[in-house]
């Protein structure tokens, strides 16, 4: 505020350099300004933002000032493990950082990097300048993937950690791993200045070598040399101005002036004509279906003061979306991960997806983002932490990679391709029913009540309704194929609905019966008695006997 950058009044943040404010709310997701609250850092920005303290180890929490290992800083959220990036010397490959500690290059207690090869211990801060702790965002300036290491001289390639792949210099622009308005070339004779596009096109830069050529000496240079010697120069464009395009023919028609993103409310937007009420559509939180934002206003639904952004389209494919406060307003339904697969728009193989209407190839994060998928119609399993976590979650907390959809099973440290993640149970969705154990181990059961709650139904607390069992077997929430239920008497095991209909299990008070103890038990306590057992115990039973 003091600097000038925030603008108290308005909520309005304005980078230096930059041609126009921006909310806080996109500042915040652009990482133009940092939540420390909510933390989560990859290791690679603790140890950046020097909240590494290398006498000791330690991290220092920047909320309380507390001193942690980087184990404890995980285990309080400081750190996220899943997109924290290190480099395995013994392989030369790039792991997360859960599986470089499980492999002792990473020691998370005294906060060291080890090259195991030959024993050489240092501290995190020396391993992040010598390019062992590598960033996970994306893009990159040229600059900065050079001097993490991720640039191989010999070969003219870029290294995405991410997925292990050498790229060069056009196919990491085109992916996305670099930011090609980060760099320029300065001509050695006249010191103009002109953008890498203009040099890729001229001839000046060599994409396929990695290399630029010195116009006046008429030889080529590797890229880190080329920046040594200032041919390639750094530029720092504010982050901001990769979001100023034209503004939209609605803005345009609406009369609301100004470039950029324009912030209003929903009752604005539908008098500014940037939403039609009848084609714009809501999840109705008293049954988590899509509703017209008019019929969402007139049952008083959504709040119309609700604030949210309209951003200016970037890239090939227009924004779907736009959320406003806790609500998302869709321009047209989006897609279940289900029938964009059945559709053949997603390959599971590849974790791409092409767009219905425009044609253009998208990553599953890209769809997920531009609401073209449903963020709430699949779920990963955070084994570890026994969660169920929706997709733009995933993303986040690097559980899915953005790129090749493959998903990290957070136990083993496994990365499975989407289409092993779906066979496995690891991504689950609508269609294809949860476990009935996993229901009671994910805290979908509530032990009280005997009831379920459906982790697909976006609804508000008041407006949660809890299943039965029974319900919830009708309605394909719960699998019945998995689990079999042992009798408490006589040890019996039947399958979960021959239970049912044997009046072992009461699928209305959610309950089981015939306990020798007790004349009724809740699930959980069923399944810490022995009495709910995966289905491969009736098989292990058969065996025995």
């Amino acid at each position: 505020c003091r600097a000038g950058m925030i603008d108290r009044r308005s909520g309005m943040f304005k980078e230096s350099g930059a041609n126009f404010p921006i909310p806080l709310s996109l500042a915040l997701q652009l990482g133009l300004i940092v939540d420390i609250e909510s933390t989560g850092f990859s290791l690679y920005e603790a140890v950046h933002m020097k909240m590494y303290d290398v006498p000791s180890g330690k991290f220092v929490h920047p909320s309380s000032n507390k001193r942690l290992t980087l184990s404890e800083s995980c285990q309080v959220e400081l750190i996220n493990p899943l997109i924290s990036i290190v480099k395995n010397t013994q392989t030369n490959r790039y792991i997360p950082l859960v599986e470089a500690v499980s492999l002792g290059i990473v020691d998370d207690i005294r906060g060291t990097y080890t090259i195991v090869e030959i024993g050489k211990v240092m501290d995190l801060k020396e391993a992040k300048e010598k390019g062992y702790i590598v960033p996970s965002h994306k893009p990159l300036s040229i600059e900065e993937a050079v001097k993490c290491g991720l640039y191989r001289g010999e070969s003219g390639k870029f290294v995405n950690p991410s997925a292990n792949e050498l790229q060069d210099l056009g196919q990491a622009l085109n992916s996305g791993l670099l930011d090609p308005d980060t760099a320029a070339l300065k001509d050695a004779t006249s010191g103009q200045i002109k953008s890498l596009q203009e040099g890729i096109a001229d001839g000046t830069v060599d994409p396929s070598k990695g290399q630029i050529l010195d116009r006046k000496t008429t030889r080529s240079y590797n890229i880190d040399i080329a920046l040594e010697r200032g041919l390639l120069v750094n530029i720092d464009k504010p982050v901001t101005r990769q979001t100023e395009r034209k503004t939209s023919v609605e803005l345009q028609k609406s009369g609301v002036s100004g470039k950029g993103i324009r912030e209003c409310s929903i009752d604005e937007a539908l008098r500014y004509e940037l939403l039609d009420p009848s084609t714009a559509l809501v999840k109705d939180p008293r049954s988590g279906k899509f509703i017209s934002l008019s019929e969402a206003l007139k049952h008083e639904v959504v709040d119309p003061s609700k604030k949210g952004s309209f951003e200016p389209q970037i890239g090939k494919v227009p924004q779907q979306s736009i959320r406003f406060g806790d609500v998302i307003v869709y321009l047209a339904e989006p897609l279940s991960l289900d029938i964009a697969v059945e559709k053949g728009h997603l390959i599971l193989e590849t974790g791409k997806l092409t767009d219905p209407k425009s044609k253009e190839e998208l990553t599953l994060k890209e769809a997920v983002t531009l609401g073209i998928i449903d963020p709430d119609s699949a779920l990963i399993k955070d084994v570890q932490k026994k969660k169920l976590v929706k997709l733009p979650e995933a993303f986040r907390k690097g559980m899915m990679d953005g790129e090749k959809g493959n998903v990290l099973d957070t136990e083993t440290s496994k990365l499975y391709t989407l289409k092993k993640a779906i066979e496995s149970g690891l991504l689950t969705t609508q269609k294809r029913g949860i476990p009935f154990i996993e229901t009671l181990q994910f805290g979908l059961y509530n032990s009280t009540t005997g009831g379920f709650n459906d982790p697909f139904m976006i609804t508000s607390v008041l407006d949660r309704k809890h299943l039965s069992l029974s319900d919830a077997l009708e309605s394909g929430l719960i699998d019945p194929s998995t689990t079999v239920i042992k009798d408490p008497v006589n040890g019996n095991i039947s399958s979960l609905l021959e239970a049912i209909n044997e009046d072992k299990v009461d699928p209305i008070a959610g309950r089981l019966l015939s306990d020798p103890d007790e004349k009724e038990i809740d699930f959980v306590k069923a399944l810490e008695r022995g009495y709910i057992l995966a289905a491969e115990a009736r098989q292990a039973v058969k065996e025995k006997y």
